[in-house]
């Protein structure tokens, strides 16, 4: 961080291109495009650096049915994504809940 930050612009270039380089040989030019369902907003944990932790009064709570879910994925799939992100707070017993989803989806 401190090289960004404070090196000079030529070793700063220099870093930032063996860097592009190390990527585009790892992964190419393609771009890999997730679709990020968020499923609910409630949780249990108390995360400070997280919007979602239990203690955050200020946000209205939301939680998608499991139908919800599956149509969004479904959705999303037909527009051409093929890799989906479940993403929600921590809630005590809603694994299972994800896993039946996973099971529809797959």
């Amino acid at each position: 961080m401190q090289l960004i930050e404070r090196g000079r612009k030529e070793d700063v270039e220099r870093v930032c291109e063996a860097a592009r380089k190390v990527c585009e040989e790892r992964f190419g030019h393609r771009v890999w495009l997730r679709g990020l369902v968020e499923v609910w907003s409630r949780c249990e944990g108390g995360c400070f650096y997280c919007g979602l932790r239990a203690e955050n009064g200020a946000l209205d709570r939301y939680e998608m049915s499991e139908g919800e879910i599956v149509g969004a994925c479904r959705e999303a799939y037909c527009l051409g994504l093929r890799t989906f992100v479940l993403q929600g707070g921590q809630v005590h017993g809603r694994d299972k809940v994800v896993e039946r989803i996973v099971r529809v989806l797959k």
